[in-house]
C-alpha cells in the first residue's frame, strides 16, 4: 500500500485553454481563476505540448515581430514606414525599433569580441 494520499487536483484546463485562446494573460488567467500564475504557465505548456492551444505563444509572436522589424531596420526604413507595414501602434513600434537597434549593438559587440 502506498504512503502518499491521492487527492483529487483541481480540473481547470478547459477554463484556461479559453481563456489564453481569447488573448488572457497568464496573470490575467491566474485572477480570474484564483491560482498562481506560475500554475497557470505549466499548465499552458501541457496544453501547448498536447496541442491544445490555438493562440500562439506571446513569446513567439513577439519573437517574430521583432524579426520582422529587425529587417526593417537593416533595411533603413523610416519609423512611420515601419509603423505602416507592421500595423502597431506609434508607441510600440517606436518601443521595439529601439529594442532591436539595441539588441543589434550588443550583437555587433559581442562578435568583435570573439
Amino acid at each position: 500500500m502506498s504512503e502518499h494520499e491521492i487527492v483529487p487536483g483541481i480540473d481547470i484546463d478547459d477554463q484556461i485553454r479559453d481563456l489564453y485562446n481569447v488573448g488572457k494573460s497568464c496573470s490575467e488567467i491566474a485572477n480570474e481563476l484564483q491560482v498562481k500564475p506560475n500554475y497557470i504557465s505549466r499548465r499552458l505548456t501541457k496544453l501547448r505540448k498536447w496541442g491544445e492551444l490555438t493562440a500562439p505563444s506571446k513569446k513567439l509572436t513577439s519573437a517574430a515581430i521583432n524579426a520582422e522589424i529587425r529587417v526593417y531596420v537593416a533595411a533603413r526604413e523610416e519609423l512611420a514606414e515601419i509603423i505602416r507595414l507592421t500595423g502597431l501602434s506609434p508607441e510600440e513600434a517606436r518601443e521595439r525599433v529601439r529594442y532591436v537597434k539595441a539588441d543589434n549593438r550588443a550583437r555587433i559587440r559581442r562578435a568583435e569580441r570573439s
